[in-house]
């Protein structure tokens, strides 16, 4: 059955979801795997004639709302906000698709329903640059977008009272609290829209990019850093550093598509690609954490991990302080069985950030490998004081009492796990098959 939504919106629903307009509401559609295109589908010409022919017939036809919203009839003031909303945001669509002309009848006719929608004027003033093939730079300066806030309270604030505003600034704000929310489809699409109104400004392509990178979406990524320097924008050397390190995840991202469909062969070729980016940028960037610090995951990841030792000390003689290189040097020893050597990685970062969670329970970890159960509880029960109800505390706690014969105590612990972790994975079933021969079953 088609699903409908009764207004344009934003958030979650529409990181799965895309809206085709229907009239005043918005049908929607779910975005499916074999599309590699990560940005919601541009109206077919039927559509947008479809669409065209209704708000013709509406505007005819509705001409006593007009009336009304004039008049300050309460009622056709509230329908008339709504209307205009909605107006405003088939506007941008046709502005998005280059229909200009179109573009500008919409917005304005938006005025007729509504003069409380400040939306519209915007987009004329952009529209009018368009027309002139002029990028859409300053039109909402500083000044301006903060009294915006003030007003509005937030940019969604300001979205939801307003629609949609076609300019550089606006789609940047929006896309980096959609970032921020983690809805990198829709980041993604704002950024991909500010780019188009101004596409100079290397701060929104690489917003698109990572925004890409967050989402999955490898090939998008690599095609968009292609454009980045096609486009021959002005880049300092973070911002290269930073088009490097994408550029390799990129790959790597492609590497692993690959992989899993079998193409090994293929896969491996991008993997290469992408180590050799990285050892090079070291030596063009030799500063640079962000380098050593990804060519580290990158290893970790296709289970190199002695090379991932070996880049994390890199990163630790950058930055003798760093978190990351010793959160990823001890998981890359914890995989390679090394759990003494994880020990006193992870003693060191706890010295560091005693509060680090993460670091403590890894090395809770490690020493309930290492059969050293005393040290291994110690852990558990400061985790178990500092966050409640972890699976991941249950189970290491249940493990210890098990191998310590309490049965009693081990089963309290797994039957606290089961209640939340999550179910259906291989360490669930196992939890409950222990459980059961515990239990006697």
């Amino acid at each position: 059955h088609p699903v409908y939504y009764m207004h344009s919106s934003f958030g979650i629903y529409f990181e799965y979801l895309y809206p085709k307009n229907k009239g005043l509401i918005m049908e929607l559609h779910a975005y499916t795997q074999d599309v590699q295109n990560p940005y919601p589908l541009v109206p077919s010409p039927e559509e947008t004639k479809a669409m065209q022919s209704f708000w013709a017939r509406f505007d005819s036809d509705f001409e006593d709302l007009v009336r009304g919203a004039k008049a300050d009839v309460p009622l056709c003031v509230t329908i008339g906000n709504m209307v205009a909303l909605e107006r405003n945001n088939w506007g941008v669509k046709l502005q998005q698709m280059g229909l200009l002309e179109e573009a500008k009848a919409a917005f304005e006719w938006v005025n007729n329903y509504s003069e409380k929608i400040i939306s519209a004027d915007f987009n004329l003033e952009a529209n009018a640059l368009l027309a002139n093939q002029q990028h859409i730079e300053g039109l909402i300066d500083d000044q301006e977008w903060n009294k915006m806030l003030g007003k509005f309270r937030s940019t969604d604030g300001l979205l939801r009272v307003n629609g949609e505003i076609d300019v550089t600034r606006f789609q940047y704000e929006m896309g980096s609290q959609l970032f921020a929310g983690g809805n990198y489809r829709q980041a993604a699409t704002r950024f991909k829209r500010a780019i188009e109104l101004n596409g100079s400004n290397a701060t929104l392509w690489l917003s698109n990019a990572q925004s890409l990178l967050n989402l999955g979406a490898s090939a998008e990524l690599l095609n968009t850093l292609e454009s980045l320097e096609n486009a021959s924008v002005e880049l300092d050397e973070i911002q290269k550093t930073e088009v490097t390190r994408l550029t390799a995840l990129g790959h790597y991202g492609v590497g692993n598509r690959l992989y899993a469909n079998n193409q090994d062969e293929l896969g491996a070729k991008e993997f290469k690609l992408a180590e050799g980016l990285l050892i090079k940028a070291r030596v063009d960037f030799p500063k640079s954490e962000s380098i050593v610090e990804t060519l580290a995951q990158v290893y970790l990841f296709t289970e190199r991990y002695e090379d991932a030792v070996a880049m994390c000390d890199a990163h630790l003689r950058l930055n003798p302080s760093s978190i990351n290189a010793r959160q990823t040097k001890a998981v890359s020893q914890m995989r390679a069985g090394d759990f003494e050597s994880a020990v006193a990685t992870l003693t060191n970062a706890l010295k560091q950030n005693p509060d680090n969670n993460i670091a403590l329970l890894n090395r809770a970890i490690s020493y309930l490998q290492m059969k050293q159960l005393d040290a291994s509880l110690e852990d558990y029960t400061t985790l178990s004081k500092r966050v409640e109800n972890s699976h991941a505390v249950h189970y290491g706690l249940a493990e210890i009492k098990r191998q310590q014969n309490k049965s009693s105590e081990a089963i309290k612990h797994y039957e606290a796990y089961l209640k939340i972790a999550t179910k259906g994975t291989g360490e669930y079933e196992k939890v409950a098959s222990i459980l059961a021969e515990l239990q006697g079953k």
